[in-house]
């Protein structure tokens, strides 16, 4: 449960403890916990309610309640505060929104990311097994280097398109690919 994804271990070690971490699309709180505990201050924001409710008793169970604010909201309804965040991470949730919504929380992302600050995303390519069977005005699949291209402006830390192999997760719990890709970049304009 405490387990951080490990591009967000990486990223929190080249921004300073004590920034703040905006973790969208949080699901039940494992990389928002993780930062708390490194002593970051952390926003994380899922629309799902009762994800909110489970990592909200987390939160209390572990005495981290000054050190995450937790939002439930779309994540495409909510309004990132310019120049605030030092690291936002959008892991595994681009995948559920249609593209074009995807490009709009990215480019404010880009936007309003403080300098030097650091983006990370993991989301699904066009190589994806559920790319034949979903239906694609509603999902975000990634084509060949597409995700790198839209962060041509800013230092590219890791990139990497890769399959990997589920061990199963809620809603899915057999194991199963996906073609994802995963990228930490950096900002370095203002």
């Amino acid at each position: 449960m405490n387990i951080p994804h490990p591009l967000i271990k990486i990223a929190c070690l080249k921004i300073n403890p004590g920034s703040c971490f905006l973790d969208f699309g949080c699901g039940l709180g494992k990389d928002s916990i993780f930062m708390a505990k490194k002593g970051f201050k952390v926003t994380a924001v899922d629309k799902n309610q009762k994800k909110i409710e489970k990592l909200k008793q987390t939160i209390f169970d572990k005495k981290l309640g000054n050190k995450i604010e937790v939002i439930n909201q779309d994540i495409g309804d909510f309004i990132i505060e310019k120049d605030k965040y030092s690291l936002i991470s959008l892991y595994n949730v681009l995948q559920f929104l249609p593209k074009r919504h995807s490009f709009k929380i990215i480019e404010q992302v880009k936007n309003r990311l403080l300098k030097h600050g650091i983006v990370v995303i993991s989301a699904f390519t066009d190589n994806d097994p559920l790319f034949e069977k979903e239906n694609k005005e509603n999902k975000t699949f990634f084509t060949h280097q597409e995700l790198k291209k839209l962060f041509e402006d800013f230092k590219i830390i890791f990139y990497k398109e890769k399959r990997i192999t589920e061990k199963g997760h809620i809603g899915y719990p057999e194991p199963h690919i996906h073609n994802v890709v995963r990228i930490i970049a950096q900002k370095i304009k203002s």
